[in-house]
């Protein structure tokens, strides 16, 4: 936000002029009225205004409007997902972090910039998922002795590692950069998930490496690389007595990367030496700082720096790395052998001589994978019957896979399911294209894996002549552990025997999410309902998308009246299609008197002004009504119709915190009707609208078709 071309004030000039001089006038800052550093925030720079955020807060004051205008002036693009308001202090912090890390200009923005501070070391401390893109530049960066304080507090804020559109091999220096970033990351910090999207690199080898470190393993190259570093740490501790200079990439400090650009605290505990030594400060489990050791030359220098005391702790980080490599020499050699020996014939053959270092070394516990090419599927497939700290696996995709390559993928699968100290509970398969049915996979799948507790599956599949057997001999009941269960079906008509041999072997299902059924009788969509009520009975959430249910009205009724759901949501099911109006009333009086049912969503089922008066009922009379979000949006809702509902409710109010939906209908048409409507309805609700404009959306529907 630009404040040139505003009328100066004495408030506004007052507060330029304390924003150019808050290093000395910061505390006094802090003691003012909320109403005076309300107009000082947008005036500072991203560091006294992160610094000042708990004054703000204690008065009362939110310093939300302050990022979202520096966001805008700096970014100048909406950050995708933002939801909450709170989002934009964090968002717009890591993606600073990332934008400097990455030496983008944007980063030179007067309000970015303070000699004092640096800009890497504020954004770690918001950096939740820390992203690496192309050649690993950021790995580079990070790998750096002037950076060495930055990694430490990544160390203690990074949730997710991604890495996104890798297309060239990165040369050795890189490699060994991103080594030793990911081992203090992944086996001494707190990441929980890898997610690797849109890499297509030449080589293998480094999605191999980034994968083997991510399942606690230490290969020989990995050993190899790390032992490069502590030899460079030796020999760095050497030059230090002789005043000589290291050759090592890693190692070389100039004097002007001395400075330590932290915050003003007095906290020595983040006081890092921009030397190598204090890189790798947190190696060991076990560090124990020790205020009255004898400080070196080095001390000195870096507290003349930085008015701060570091600590020498060379002897232990050394220490500390070669344990680590010790202890997974073993493991390393059993898992070299397994790959050197693993091929697609005889991939599961070697697999139990696995042995892994999960007990020594920290591992992920969720992945997210772009399986780009068949040599992918087989890094994961040699990798997965060991990786027990798995917990969650999501595998996206857009190329074809066969039958025999997917088999040893489930193959795979099972071996690792059927481990006793396994944890994976939560699988994804989403954009493979395979020539097997979709419910034969999932059958198949929850045969092999059945302590899996939520799955998603979404494939594009071609008809397999196995789901031909289903309406000739209905499968088994198959019995498994879900509790959540996503499937986004192919254009081919469903037999429904074998999703119903699945659903009625869920006892403990909660949550179902059906997409895009296509059931080859009347009566399937109908069948299926009844069966939920009868076979399942935990159910709490369904949601039914792009399924025709004006075909089975009664069953619709008799499901929602013989289930104690929480939520219930009818996307596009053309479930009002036929008698509206009875239709309507008879639903009214089933949802009225579901105390439990706290979401009703029915989007996209042409409700319009008819239907939406007579869901006005829902409050009245004798209603026990739970509801608390209603989502009526894309029903062709008309202004009109929208204030006689809101009139209606005036007589019978809902619960005071109910959550209206009322986007993506054409309230633009009559705008004067739309406004006293919104007036009426947000004293009695809390409302979702969104601008629309008729015109671009007829527009838009005329060029689709």
């Amino acid at each position: 936000m630009s404040f040139d071309n505003l009328p100066p004030t004495l408030v506004r000039l007052c507060a330029v002029a304390v924003s150019r001089n808050m290093d000395s006038l910061e505390h006094q800052a802090w003691d003012l009225p909320g109403s005076l550093i309300e107009q000082l925030l947008p005036f500072l720079n991203i560091f006294y205004l992160e610094r000042i955020e708990n004054a703000a807060v204690q008065k009362g004051i939110s310093t939300t409007a302050a990022w979202f205008a520096l966001w805008m002036e700096v970014i100048r693009n909406r950050p995708v997902g933002c939801t909450s308001d709170r989002d934009w202090k964090q968002k717009f912090l890591e993606s600073a972090f990332h934008i400097a890390l990455s030496g983008n200009s944007k980063m030179e923005h007067e309000r970015t910039k303070d000699p004092r501070f640096c800009i890497l070391t504020l954004g770690a401390k918001y950096v939740k998922q820390l992203t690496f893109n192309n050649r690993l530049q950021g790995a580079v960066k990070l790998a750096m002795n002037k950076f060495s304080h930055v990694l430490q507090i990544l160390k203690e804020t990074v949730l997710n590692i991604k890495f996104q559109r890798l297309r060239q091999n990165p040369d050795k220096n890189a490699v060994i950069s991103l080594t030793y970033v990911l081992h203090r990351l992944i086996h001494h910090g707190n990441v929980q998930r890898l997610i690797i999207s849109d890499c297509r690199m030449p080589s293998c080898s480094i999605m191999t490496r980034i994968l083997q470190m991510c399942a606690g393993y230490l290969s020989v190259e990995v050993q190899d690389d790390l032992n490069c570093f502590v030899s460079n740490f030796q020999m760095r501790g050497v030059e230090d007595k002789i005043g000589g200079s290291p050759t090592s990439p890693f190692l070389i400090v100039r004097e002007n990367e001395l400075a330590c650009p932290l915050s003003l605290e007095q906290d020595t505990s983040t006081c890092m030496d921009q030397s190598y030594k204090c890189n790798t400060l947190h190696l060991s489990r076990n560090i124990c700082f020790d205020n009255k050791r004898k400080r070196t030359w080095k001390d000195v220098q870096c507290h003349k720096e930085c008015k701060q005391p570091c600590l020498e702790t060379k002897q232990t980080i050394v220490i500390s790395v070669q344990e680590d490599l010790h202890t997974s020499q073993e493991s390393c050699k059993n898992l070299q052998e397994n790959i050197k020996c693993t091929t697609c014939k005889d991939l599961f053959t070697h697999t139990p001589s696995i042995s892994h270092t999960s007990s020594y070394l920290r591992c992920i516990s969720a992945l997210d994978l772009d399986l780009s090419s068949y040599s992918d599927c087989l890094k994961i497939q040699s990798l997965l019957p060991s990786w027990v700290s798995l917990h969650s696996l999501e595998v996206f995709s857009s190329w074809h896979i066969n039958k025999p390559e997917l088999f040893k993928f489930l193959e795979a699968l099972s071996c690792l399911c059927q481990s006793t100290e396994s944890f994976l509970r939560v699988l994804s398969l989403s954009g493979i294209a395979c020539p097997i049915s979709l419910t034969a996979l999932l059958i198949q799948l929850l045969k092999l894996c059945p302590r899996l507790e939520s799955v998603s599956v979404s494939f594009s599949v071609e008809q397999d002549q196995e789901e031909e057997q289903f309406s000739i001999l209905p499968p088994a009941i198959v019995e498994n552990s879900l509790t959540s269960l996503k499937v986004t079906f192919p254009l081919e008509t469903l037999h429904l025997q074998g999703l119903l041999s699945v659903l009625r072997g869920s006892g403990n299902l909660q949550r179902l999410h059906l997409t895009g059924m296509r059931f080859k009788t009347r009566q399937d969509a109908g069948a299926l309902l009844l069966s939920l009520a009868d076979s399942n009975p935990e159910l709490c959430w369904l949601t039914l998308e792009d399924v025709n249910l004006s075909v089975c009205q009664n069953e619709v009724l008799h499901f929602l009246k013989h289930t104690d759901l929480k939520g219930v949501n009818f996307t596009e099911c053309r479930i009002f299609e036929r008698n509206k109006a009875e239709f309507l009333s008879n639903f009214v009086a089933v949802v009225k008197q579901k105390k439990s049912l706290v979401t009703l969503q029915v989007p996209g089922n042409r409700l319009g002004n008819q239907g939406l008066v007579l869901l006005a009922d829902l409050f009245t009379g004798d209603s026990v009504s739970g509801i608390i979000h209603l989502d009526i949006s894309s029903n062709f809702i008309l202004s009109d119709g929208l204030l006689q509902f809101g009139k209606m409710l005036q007589k019978s109010p809902p619960q005071s915190h109910l959550k209206l939906d009322l986007r993506h209908n054409p309230l633009d048409r009559d705008i004067e009707t739309s406004k006293q409507a919104m007036e009426l309805l947000t004293r009695l609700c809390r409302v979702v609208i969104n601008s629309w404009n008729s015109q671009a959306a007829f527009a838009d529907y005329i060029s689709a078709m």
